[in-house]
């Protein structure tokens, strides 16, 4: 396909226009300023389209989105300030061959199997129509589930794009077991160098360079400029978090490939949002901007963040506090609770939010387990293993950490056992009576059964069982309990 659809066509010259765009370096996103009725009208057209204030209109400079700007600019003109000419005719030029890339994609065969003589093995149906989609898409995340072959297919794209010099990025103890693979399904020929430690060296010739995820932030600056081709990032939900200098590297490394591919079964451990930071390294703004996708797709702090800068900016006068508790259920329940006080004796604004997160940090979090599917589902218990603890009626109790995840602390079997450790447990954090609260995921016996021991144990005690619902059922889930005093 040479030509290009016609809404990537050049935008008329010598009529009236209704604005300025021009290239924005620090927030790296095209930005139009001009008459209400094209900015307003971009807003609600564009999903990721923002702007501070009227008469300004913010698009992500991702290849996409530049194609729809170019689409309101043929009917809305508008003059491209005088720097930024050029890198709009690359932007342009960039959104036409990426719809080129992916008209191709969209004609090209479903399946696809390496070329004689360029791997060693033969794939499985899926299998095939999984190197397809990598072959056509080039910049994407390959989610099958774990025991699918997902290594496999990523060798596969290697044998047929010869995409070489590459980079695997992978968890420190899968090093080995990527040579092996590779020794298993590439030609002999292919050289394959380990990098190790921190402290850049001088690499040696390779076709392909293992390094894992926490030697990132020492070869951060050295990665980007060794013309690699291809980046697979293996296990890649460690990237769901930004903010880190593993992060940051992985970014300038991926910008300096041409191929990024990205290889897990749980790319969302937690939040929704998580899933942006996963696509943001793999094609940057592919998802629109962090605001608005959390704004639009995602519930928690930081759309929350979002909605408060939203209302402040229609009624400054307002006064709105936003905590991130890093809690669920019960513990919620007794942050609200004391905060409701708190509002009924008058106490002041500011002085009911250093309170709540006084109170909050006060709190404790137990998880008692009945059921592993999540925890396998994420990686974080081996498959068979969860299998046989829910054969031997095992039974795991957790707490939540200070950032926010579970940390397993005992294992038993059978519910009595566990229910007994759970009271052991808070006697240990120095509890001696006060509000509870007991949430339970279809589990109203056992519930009841804590409920009644922790009466009998701690008599000034005041116990509330309440049923788990949405997210917290999942954290809970099938029998499980969740206990916060």
């Amino acid at each position: 396909m040479s030509e290009y659809p016609a809404y990537l066509r050049d935008v008329p010259v010598e009529q009236h226009v209704y604005g300025t765009l021009s290239y924005n370096r620090k927030a790296r996103c095209w930005t139009i300023k001009g008459e209400p009725c094209v900015t307003e009208l971009a807003k609600r057209l564009f999903p990721g389209c923002d702007g501070h204030g009227r008469g300004e209109a913010r698009f992500t400079a991702h290849r996409r989105i530049v194609g729809e700007l170019n689409w309101l600019m043929l009917r809305y003109p508008l003059n491209i300030a005088e720097r930024d000419r050029d890198r709009w005719e690359q932007a342009l030029e960039d959104a036409r061959e990426y719809a080129r890339r992916r008209e191709r994609a969209l004609n090209a065969p479903e399946t696809c199997v390496p070329p004689e003589g360029s791997f060693r093995g033969e794939l499985l149906p899926y299998q095939q129509q999984g190197l397809a989609f990598l072959l056509g898409a080039r910049r994407c995340l390959l989610a099958d589930e774990m025991g699918l072959g997902k290594t496999v297919q990523a060798l596969a794209f290697l044998a047929v794009t010869a995409a070489y010099p590459a980079i695997l990025v992978v968890p420190p103890h899968l090093v080995r077991n990527w040579q092996r693979e590779i020794g298993r399904f590439l030609p002999e020929h292919i050289r394959v160098h380990v990098i190790k430690g921190l402290t850049p060296y001088e690499l040696p010739p390779a076709d392909i360079y293992i390094a894992h995820y926490l030697l990132l932030r020492g070869w951060k600056d050295v990665l980007p400029k060794l013309g690699l081709k291809t980046v697979i990032f293996d296990e890649m939900q460690e990237l769901r978090r930004n903010g880190s200098n593993k992060y940051s590297a992985a970014s300038l490394l991926s910008e300096a490939c041409e191929n990024v591919i990205g290889l897990s079964g749980t790319p969302i451990y937690n939040h929704g949002g998580e899933i942006w930071n996963v696509v943001n390294i793999l094609d940057f703004h592919f998802l629109g901007d962090w605001e608005s996708f959390t704004r639009e797709w995602c519930y928690g702090y930081n759309s929350a963040m979002v909605a408060r800068d939203m209302v402040l900016e229609s009624h400054p006068e307002k006064k709105i506090y936003v905590m991130d508790s890093l809690s669920c259920g019960g513990e919620l329940a007794l942050i609200l609770w004391h905060v409701n006080e708190l509002i009924a004796e008058g106490t002041p604004f500011e002085e009911v939010c250093a309170e709540a997160e006084r109170y909050c940090s006060e709190r404790t979090l137990l998880f008692a387990l009945a059921n592993f599917d999540n925890l396998v589902k994420n990686g974080r218990m081996n498959r068979l293993v969860g299998f046989m603890a829910g054969k031997l009626n095992m039974r795991a109790v957790g707490i939540a950490s200070d950032e926010g995840k579970i940390s397993m602390v005992h294992k038993t079997r059978g519910e009595i056992k566990m229910l007994a450790f759970m009271m052991e447990e808070m006697d240990r954090r120095g509890f001696i009576g006060g509000p509870v609260v007991i949430s339970h995921c279809n589990n109203s016996e056992g519930a009841h059964r804590l409920s009644a021991g922790i009466r009998a144990k701690w008599p000034d005690s005041k116990v509330t069982v309440l049923p788990c619902g949405g997210l917290t059922s999942f954290y809970a889930e099938e029998q499980g309990i969740i206990l916060g005093f």
